[in-house]
């Protein structure tokens, strides 16, 4: 306890003086003791350890850059890091009126997710071209994974329109849909508004929530 005198190591600790020479058993020995302290086997997505699976047992992805453990109440591999995005969209990300898909048309459209746990961090951005479909209606955006919660603030956004730029809040409106507001008018974002459309006009916003169920 603190302040009882000196701490008991919780491993065996060898010293070692210049003149002392490494063997492979002390090599063999260091590593077992690593290994038995649950250190970190390096595989792939793809190859992931399907036996000694016992709870909260680490290994690292090459391919994902990411940190997983295991958890034996679900029998499966939850992630403690993720580095690696995942395509959010292009299609059925981006709609009119909140059902019928709208088209980039030669325009850019990207969109990228990535979720550890129950958070979830997304992104995604748009620039109009000139056949880019303007819809007829307000924007909303599905989202890549389903919320926890019908309503909430999720982030900003950056609109560019008739070349000025203004800011606007995303916002759930259900577990799976989220709309922009202008902060200047509090009306949403759709065909008309913050104003009229025109090419390489631009919309991209990062948010943050809560999923309904963790991976």
């Amino acid at each position: 306890m603190p302040g009882s005198g000196t701490p008991t190591p919780k491993m065996n600790i060898a010293t070692f003086k210049d003149t002392d020479d490494f063997d492979f058993n002390d090599v063999n020995g260091f590593l077992a003791t690593i290994d038995d302290l649950g250190m970190p086997d390096v595989v792939t997505s793809g190859t992931r350890p399907t036996t000694d699976l016992r709870n909260g047992r680490i290994i690292y992805e090459t391919d994902t850059l990411s940190l997983v453990r295991y958890d034996t109440a679900s029998s499966s591999w939850k992630y403690i890091t993720r580095n690696n995005w995942q395509a959010w969209g292009p299609a059925n990300v981006w709609k009119n009126g909140g059902t019928t898909n709208l088209g980039i048309g030669s325009g850019v459209l990207n969109g990228r997710y990535k979720q550890v746990g129950y958070d979830v961090e997304a992104q995604f951005e748009l620039t109009r071209a000139a056949d880019s479909n303007v819809g007829t209606s307000f924007y909303s955006w599905e989202l890549p994974v389903a919320a926890a919660y019908p309503q909430g603030i999720l982030g900003t956004a950056t609109i560019v329109c008739a070349g000025a730029m203004k800011v606007a809040v995303a916002a759930l409106i259900g577990s799976t849909t989220m709309v922009l507001y202008m902060t200047d008018t509090n009306s949403r974002v759709s065909n008309a508004v913050p104003g009229v459309w025109a090419a390489n006009d631009s919309i991209a916003f990062s948010i943050k929530y809560r999923a309904s169920a963790a991976v």
